[in-house]
């Protein structure tokens, strides 16, 4: 089982390589918080997510900030267009994901 999305994690996330796979560890350790919480089946809210995830996005951001300060590119229009194309890229896939073609 290789490949993108089905790649075999240990589940620790100080050992994880990428944001996703630190993300994927903090979405399951928040499903495994809750249904400790909660042993009745009951599926977490938004706002339950939202809590628990809030640091780990806000670590992932400040990291991916940090690395680009020290990046040493001195084009900021350059880095503009980097991050902007990305941005693109990503709220693509957040659509497909959550089915917003439609809209």
């Amino acid at each position: 089982m290789k490949g993108k999305g089905t790649e075999i994690m240990n589940g620790s996330y100080i050992l994880a390589d990428t944001p996703e796979q630190r993300l994927a560890i903090a979405v399951v350790s928040a499903n495994e918080l809750y249904f400790k919480l909660h042993p009745m089946g009951v599926l977490p809210g938004y706002g339950f997510y939202e809590d628990f995830l809030a640091p780990f996005l806000t670590r992932e951001v400040l990291n991916a900030q940090l690395e680009q300060l020290h990046s040493g590119a001195a084009d900021k229009a350059a880095i503009e267009r980097e991050l902007a194309q990305k941005l693109m890229e990503a709220n693509a896939l957040i659509e497909k994901r959550l089915h917003l073609e439609h809209l």
